[in-house]
């Protein structure tokens, strides 16, 4: 079953629990993303909306009796439904959010599916990071400080609002240039959290997080010491609850 029930959108996508592919030819295939036996995340064109979506699904894991115990729980899909509409409401940019689904038997759940509009025309930071090249000239280099003073004061907001990511890592990231300006959109938002307080500790965590999965970069030369500072910068700038001090005492 897909919620909310938007009937008419239903009709106009198109779509039915099982086969996105028959939406989409030879001219619009179907992209997978990611297939495992936890998730599966694929794209495709709905003639109906004249875009693309993109469809994920996550798998309950456990035995029988560990999903009779959870049967109650909200489903990942249902949790990144309602936080990209937090998100969306607070003013930051995600995904937009079309519908989730749960597929329950007897109260079971056994899956959950949540439906986006794709972001078109974006790369992943990794993707970008991974390109990034030294010799490219000044204005590559001017781009890329400004892609991390961005994303600074993006996570900065975040966390002044008491909102966090929960598994914020490069690849959670999304950049799309608009004539010379890179928007920075957060994806996977299925573990994020909101706190009625700031929490200095889990917004510590988080930078932490991001931190260790971006030293590859800078064992590649992709990313240096001093970006990390222009991002440490930008961030203290954007929340007041941490200063720049902090960081460098050794908390990132």
């Amino acid at each position: 079953m897909w919620f909310p029930a938007h009937e008419q959108l239903w009709q106009v996508m198109g779509l039915n629990w099982h086969t996105p592919e028959e939406l989409s030819g030879h001219n619009n295939p179907v992209k997978i993303y990611k297939k495992n036996h936890e998730k599966e995340i694929i794209s495709f064109f709905v003639p109906g909306i004249k875009q693309r979506v993109v469809l994920k699904t996550a798998y309950v894991k456990g035995n029988r009796v560990q999903k009779f115990f959870r049967r109650w729980e909200t489903s990942l899909s249902k949790r990144e439904f309602n936080m990209s509409h937090h998100f969306l409401r607070k003013g930051f940019t995600v995904p937009a959010p079309i519908l989730y689904g749960e597929d329950r038997r007897f109260g079971l759940l056994r899956k959950g599916c949540f439906l986006v509009y794709e972001i078109t025309e974006s790369v992943l930071l990794t993707e970008y990071l991974a390109r990034f090249d030294k010799g490219q000239g000044v204005e590559k280099i001017k781009e890329k400080r400004d892609i991390l003073r961005a994303l600074g004061n993006y996570i900065g907001l975040m966390h002044a609002q008491s909102m966090y990511h929960g598994i914020l890592m490069p690849h959670h990231i999304l950049l799309k240039k608009i004539s010379n300006i890179y928007l920075i959109y957060l994806i996977d938002l299925e573990y994020s959290k909101i706190y009625k307080k700031p929490k200095r500790k889990i917004m510590i965590k988080e930078l932490r997080k991001l931190n260790k999965y971006s030293k590859g970069y800078y064992e590649q030369g992709c990313l240096t010491r001093t970006d990390k500072l222009r991002f440490l910068v930008s961030y203290c700038r954007a929340n007041q609850q941490v200063n720049l001090s902090d960081f460098i005492n050794g908390d990132f």
